[in-house]
């Protein structure tokens, strides 16, 4: 008459599960598993990061020294400073840039004679075009000429021959 009437009690271990259901369930792993997460995700936000853009366009530097540019000038030479920033008002004779030497052995003694003779050549070309135009010319307007046949290809510096 001493048994138990509680079925937990005859049981013994093997129904420890059912005891666990009765108790009140602790947040302690949940909170701390949140809080970690939390931590977490607040020093990678803090982290350096990098962004990247895919665009068309066109790139250019605000500093006219850290981009190309083209000056004429009528003395070669490189450009060692800027005087003048972009979109400044200059008038007529402001400096606008230093210019520095180019070393003579980068420079061609013979240009000017070498430009000379590019230029003769030039010359000697539109010669032989203005030749050649006035013999095709002349085949459109004499095409039935009695004196013979013309030289299939045409003549050289602007004179018509005959075969």
């Amino acid at each position: 008459m001493g048994a138990p009437l509680d079925p937990l009690a005859t049981a013994g271990n093997r129904l420890d599960s059912v005891r666990l259901l009765g108790a009140t369930p602790s947040y302690h792993n949940l909170r701390r598993w949140s809080v970690g997460m939390l931590v977490t995700v607040l020093l990678v936000l803090l982290l350096p990061w990098q962004q990247n853009v895919q665009a068309l366009g066109e790139v250019t530097a605000l500093d006219p020294m850290e981009r190309p540019q083209q000056a004429v000038a009528t003395v070669g030479g490189r450009i060692v400073e800027w005087y003048v920033a972009e979109g400044q008002r200059v008038r007529a004779g402001d400096p606008l840039v230093a210019l520095a030497e180019v070393k003579e052995s980068y420079l061609d003694p013979q240009a000017l004679a070498r430009t000379g003779v590019q230029l003769d050549q030039k010359r000697q070309a539109v010669l032989d075009i203005r030749g050649s135009l006035g013999y095709f010319l002349s085949l459109i307007h004499n095409p039935g000429n009695s004196a013979g046949p013309m030289c299939a290809c045409p003549p050289m510096a602007g004179s018509l021959k005959r075969c």
